[in-house]
């Protein structure tokens, strides 16, 4: 089978080639998603993932924890859309499809 990324194309006969572009496919695709957050919702995503607290994550970026919470809360509503589901339809499992 041979993928068409970035203007090149790739065989992806050797299963190590196949992982690495589905690996680069999910990497752009995820960026895209991402993009489409404010960048105070990526900040908190991102801290989140490195998991400090809310009231951490506030601290840097000078917010009350409960403020944190809600930005949390409103970027993770925003990455459920279906829009925004579509494109990474393959790597998710149906249960966080249907959340």
């Amino acid at each position: 089978m041979i993928v068409t990324t970035k203007m090149t194309e790739i065989d992806c006969q050797e299963p190590d080639q196949h992982k690495r572009v589905e690996a680069e496919w999910l990497g752009d695709n995820l960026r895209t998603v991402l993009k489409t957050l404010t960048t105070r919702e990526q900040a908190v995503i991102a801290l989140r993932m490195e998991e400090l607290t809310f009231a951490e994550i506030g601290g840097f970026i000078g917010l009350k924890r409960e403020s944190v919470r809600q930005v949390y809360e409103k970027a993770l509503r925003k990455l459920r859309h279906p829009k925004r589901i579509l494109l990474l339809h393959g790597f998710l499992s149906p249960s966080t499809i249907k959340q």
